[in-house]
């Protein structure tokens, strides 16, 4: 009866250690879960500030190119002018 009692006690003693083990595994998984979750938002947060910046960096480079093209129409406008009086 105490062999029995003793074999009963030890093979809880092993399923508790197995489940603890379990957790401990699932608490691991869980926390490299949520690492490569964080480093996925840092990621998306990083390439969200780089697309702006660049949408931005396009803008401004519409911008000049509108400056450059009005200057050259002006600047061709003018040169006909004067080539007109110089005939």
């Amino acid at each position: 009866m105490q062999a029995a009692k003793t074999n009963y006690e030890r093979d809880i003693a092993a399923k508790e250690e197995a489940a603890e083990e379990a957790r401990r595994n699932l608490v691991k998984q869980l926390r490299d879960l949520e690492s490569q979750l964080e480093d996925e938002r840092k990621a998306r947060s990083a390439a969200q500030t780089a697309a702006k910046k660049i949408q931005s960096e396009i803008g401004d480079l519409e911008n000049q190119l509108e400056a450059e093209t009005k200057g050259k129409e002006d600047a061709a406008r003018m040169y006909k002018k004067t080539q007109v009086y110089m005939l």
